[in-house]
């Protein structure tokens, strides 16, 4: 059982780590960055 939650775990951070860097590299990458993420 713990081996399919862990499974299950990290299929979800991969998921979860795609959608960030789809949400994230288009706002690092574009010349207006808002200040929260300059700190």
């Amino acid at each position: 059982m713990k081996k399919q939650i862990a499974k299950h775990t990290s299929a979800l951070l991969a998921s979860s780590a795609r959608f960030f860097a789809a949400v994230v590299k288009p706002t690092i990458h574009s010349p207006e960055i808002p200040k929260e993420l300059r700190k």
